[in-house]
């Protein structure tokens, strides 16, 4: 699903995060601005700051963290039991 999500962004690979900060930082070095630049430090930053974000969630919701893992699965199995009836 990941990889079919980020196809439909557009330019970007599967490997997003490799892909993209190759991108910024080549452009950096070079001096050039890269096709999406936007979008690109966007991802990256989407994905820096949801891993603080878990990383805080981690370190302070120990006794509620499998509930908080858990909760989204459980929504996409029922909302997939209930697209297959």
């Amino acid at each position: 699903m990941q990889s079919a999500a980020v196809r439909r962004l557009g330019q970007m690979s599967s490997t997003y995060l490799t892909s993209t900060l190759l991108g910024v930082v080549a452009g950096l070095a070079t001096r050039t601005k890269p096709d999406g630049l936007g979008r690109s430090i966007g991802a990256m930053a989407a994905v820096v700051v949801g891993a603080l974000a878990g990383g805080i969630l981690a370190r302070s919701a120990h006794a509620w963290l499998p509930v908080a893992v858990l909760a989204p699965l459980g929504v996409v199995v029922a909302g997939s039991m209930r697209s297959i009836r």
